[in-house]
């Protein structure tokens, strides 16, 4: 393995980096979601089913696999190049589900919890745009790649010039040991346009209650599209945007004059986030935008400085919700990782410690299984472990409406969420609470 041996980055191929940096046992971490460095991604498997080495692992915050790409999860590469990551996707949930390959860690956590375990990576992979003056944009990703790049021994920047150029952090010629030049489109991240009455109402519930000058936390996926298209009429309301990825929606809001930023406490006048997720179109208006900065993810989602914006509305999903004392289950479903802790805790206490503030868990009331059953996501207690605490005052919203949990006694609690889940379930629920002494 090979390092920096001077401040002027060696240009390579995506081969040469890859025999120059990797070896038996290396740890790479590399850009994820559609920032993935593809044909270092690419030369990294070729090597690896070339038994160029073996035991190698990459990090990577989320999985995908691209037009065209190799199948870089493919069981051939079992004991050769192996995943870790804090957060599973559907492409990467079975392998994730592995023993030893899922760190379920907060995301505000993630990049400590990596760097102090035996995962810290010796080398990073990471996607960039064209530098300016010797600084490289992360691109449409800083996640957990910037904070571990930096940390890492040797830095492969593949630079591409079909990435947007986002400000916020850069990496230097300094931090950069070798460049792999590349032109390729970011892929784009398709958004559902499927017709969802039920997501349609929860939207409209949640959208009802922010505030003017509130500071939006959204993900992406239907529930937070349809909020945003509900406060796209919001003229005068002046939101601001602190969160874990712009999507197509956001950029909307942005666009509509709905986003102003004038009323964050930090970052004043600046949306900012940890990665774009979306279009072609969202990515050419990101491109040298002013009004959209990237951050690592130990930065957006830091509780202290996401609480220091009041209103802030943090707006997260969930598989089951206990009626036991409202802690809800996000990350986990039939005995393994269905995604990851994601940043939802760190958010939801912001949200909670925010002046004005308030976190919002939305889930339709019910789940259809693969055999037709049809089951209640209210439930008395979670098959799965917790990722937002009961402890925690948050919103409960399903299609039957509200249920505010803060400050309720136990019994109040168990009657609130009865009262939203779906009404065939109710009586059993009622059932349930009483024989858990909660009423």
């Amino acid at each position: 393995m090979m390092g920096k041996q001077n401040q002027v980055p060696v240009v390579v191929n995506a081969e040469e980096a890859v025999r120059r940096t990797i070896g038996n046992g290396t740890i790479v971490v590399t850009s994820s979601n559609c920032a993935i460095p593809q044909l270092l991604m690419a030369a990294l498997v070729l090597a690896a089913l070339d038994n160029k080495f073996t035991n190698a692992k990459f990090l990577q915050l989320l999985s995908i696999r691209w037009p065209g790409g190799p199948d870089y999860l493919s069981s051939a590469l079992a004991g050769k190049l192996d995943l870790v990551t804090p957060f599973a996707g559907r492409y990467s949930r079975r392998r994730a589900s592995q023993r030893g390959a899922f760190i379920p860690t907060d995301l505000a956590f993630a990049p400590k919890a990596i760097a102090t375990s035996k995962f810290r990576p010796n080398v990073a992979f990471v996607q960039v745009s064209l530098p300016v003056g010797g600084r490289y944009s992360l691109g449409v990703e800083a996640g957990i790649i910037y904070p571990l790049a930096k940390l890492a021994d040797v830095v492969v920047a593949e630079v591409n010039s079909l990435v947007p150029r986002t400000g916020g952090i850069f990496l230097t010629d300094d931090d950069v040991d070798f460049v792999v030049h590349a032109e390729y489109p970011v892929p784009e991240f398709a958004q559902s346009e499927e017709d969802d009455p039920v997501g349609e109402e929860i939207a409209r519930l949640i959208a009802a209650r922010i505030p003017d000058r509130a500071t939006l936390q959204m993900g992406i996926g239907g529930i937070p599209d349809r909020v945003c298209k509900y406060l796209i009429g919001r003229m005068g309301m002046e939101a601001g945007i602190h969160t874990e990825v712009v999507s197509d929606c956001a950029l909307k809001l942005m666009d509509a004059g709905v986003v102003t930023n004038r009323f964050k406490a930090n970052h004043i006048g600046i949306s900012i986030s940890m990665a774009v997720l979306g279009s072609s179109a969202t990515y050419a208006k990101v491109h040298n935008n002013p009004g959209l900065e990237l951050y690592s993810i130990d930065h957006t989602n830091h509780i202290p400085v996401a609480a220091a914006n009041d209103r802030l509305i943090a707006v997260n999903g969930a598989l089951e919700v206990s009626i036991h004392d409202g802690e809800a289950c996000a990350h986990w479903l039939n005995g393994g990782p269905f995604t990851g802790r994601g940043g939802q805790l760190g958010l939801m206490m912001a949200a909670a410690c925010s002046e004005g503030g308030m976190g919002y868990i939305a889930l339709p009331s019910t789940a259809t299984l693969r055999d037709g059953r049809v089951i209640s996501r209210i439930v008395p207690r979670l098959s799965g472990p917790v990722t937002t605490p009961g402890g925690i005052p948050k919103c409960v919203v399903t299609e039957y409406g509200v249920a505010d949990l803060t400050g309720l006694a136990t019994d109040e609690i168990a009657m609130a969420l009865i009262s939203i889940a779906h009404p065939e379930f109710r009586a059993q629920l009622l059932e349930d609470a009483k024989r858990l002494h909660l009423l």
